[in-house]
């Protein structure tokens, strides 16, 4: 390699400058490499987080993290110290993560149906051992899940007002 960078013209730059160049084409194509391999989910974009602890002693009740899903899969969490993530969301919508972080290591399993979803964690953690997760597809994306239909509204009584009160 030494030799074909010292040989290389002078517009071709510094050996640093080639090596981010081929640093750059090598992550491009795995890049290409995933995307032409993975597939698209109903469920790929951007997802805003709320969990909750339910451990007495813990001493963050709530945490607001975001998510981005790529064909499928959890490629990143924000809103933790250094996170490890492995995890997927099917095409039904059934969410599986392990995430790991300064020691702790947390499993997650819910549902993500249209554009919300909900469901459980659970950790190695004394302090935080488990809580709840509610989830909402971040501003601007436009998850395609299943979308289960809305429930019938119940008519209203024969006797009941529009208004119950007047207001003056």
């Amino acid at each position: 390699m030494r030799g074909l960078v010292s040989t290389l013209p002078a517009w071709a730059g510094s050996r640093a400058q080639m090596a981010a160049v081929i640093g750059a084409l090598g992550a491009a194509a795995v890049a290409l490499g995933a995307s032409a391999t993975g597939s698209s989910t109903p469920f790929d974009g951007k997802w805003i987080i709320d969990a909750t602890a339910t451990g007495a002693l813990c001493p963050v009740r709530s945490k607001r993290l975001g998510a981005l899903v790529t064909s499928g899969r959890f490629t990143k969490i924000v809103g933790l110290p250094s996170p490890q993530t492995s995890g997927f969301v099917d095409s039904s919508g059934a969410v599986t993560i392990e995430i790991k972080t300064l020691g702790v290591t947390a499993h997650v399993k819910g549902n993500l149906v249209g554009k919300t979803g909900q469901g459980e964690w659970s950790s190695n953690s004394f302090l935080c051992p488990g809580g709840g997760w509610r989830a909402a597809a971040a501003a601007g994306e436009r998850p395609h899940g299943p979308v289960r239909p809305a429930k019938p509204a119940r008519p209203a009584p024969a006797s009941a007002s529009p208004i119950s009160s007047p207001i003056y």
